[in-house]
């Protein structure tokens, strides 16, 4: 366990280095173990946190001017996610290191955003807003709103938005599915006000395999499988969200995360298939 969190540390002081040299949008703040109260996060950090190289990767070009496929700016396009010239719709994937692609070796191909996009075409472009490590809950260890890219969704305008997060809130110290529940729906709320017409997709993370006998592993798996998979969609009925439930894909496929959390290259395909057969085109 020390010489796994030495590692974690010292890929934490890359990411910094890079941070400083303004490479990246993470945080690279280490947690400290047992900081996190009465359950803690796996290995002494975000469960979903990927190696520095991973995470040094996640740059500003992923968010909100490339991502849109055209450069063009936020207010090029209309209500409906279209841009001005009709080219693309844009689709805003918010999301953690599962939507990111830790884990694959090139994820701007193989992650379920990019892999969606081939499967949508050209009449639409998809931006991947996954940030390894992070929390929908605003006081968990790395919340998803200071990365910026709340912001950068709703500056896309997008005709659709698909949401996963909480695998690292299920393993954080802090949960509460009250507030989960709260601020999930609030953020939902948020992205509408800022576009009227946009099409909201929920979808309840997919199943960990931690084999290990770990208080944490097995506390943040039964979140991830109860109480997360209801929050989601609970929200999505309330909010009239379409819902994915990934839990139920993946449950019976431990084949598919070859470091027990991460979808591989196969479960990334099939995330994207399921993703495809629920997108509202309308």
């Amino acid at each position: 366990m020390a010489r796994t969190r030495n590692i974690f540390v010292a890929f934490t002081l890359v990411a910094c280095a890079l941070l400083a040299a303004g490479a990246v949008l993470v945080s690279c703040a280490p947690q400290q173990a047992g900081n996190t109260g009465s359950t803690g996060t796996v290995a002494g950090g975000d469960p979903s946190r990927p190696a520095a190289s991973t995470a040094a990767s996640t740059t500003a070009s992923t968010a909100a001017g490339t991502a849109a496929g055209t450069g063009a700016d936020a207010d090029d396009q209309l209500n409906d996610g279209r841009l001005t010239d009709g080219t693309a719709r844009a689709v805003a994937c918010v999301g953690d290191s599962i939507t990111y692609g830790s884990g694959l070796a090139h994820p701007e191909a193989d992650a379920w955003p990019a892999l969606l996009q081939q499967l949508l075409g050209g009449s639409w472009s998809v931006a991947n807003l996954g940030v390894p490590g992070a929390t929908l809950l605003d006081d968990g260890p790395f919340p998803y709103r200071s990365t910026g890219n709340v912001q950068r969704a709703k500056d896309l305008r997008p005709a659709v938005a698909i949401i996963m997060l909480g695998t690292n809130d299920a393993f954080a110290g802090n949960w509460d599915e009250g507030r989960y529940r709260d601020q999930l729906a609030a953020l939902v709320d948020e992205l509408r006000a800022s576009n009227p017409a946009v099409q909201v997709v929920l979808m309840a993370p997919p199943c960990t395999f931690y084999e290990y006998p770990d208080s944490v592993a097995r506390t943040g798996e039964e979140r991830i499988g109860g109480q997360v998979r209801s929050a989601v969609g609970a929200v999505a009925a309330e909010k009239d969200a379409r819902f994915i439930d990934l839990y139920a894909l993946t449950e019976d496929h431990p084949d598919w995360f070859p470091d027990d959390l991460h979808p591989n290259e196969e479960g990334h395909r099939a995330i994207a298939d399921a993703v495809n057969a629920a997108f509202p085109r309308g």
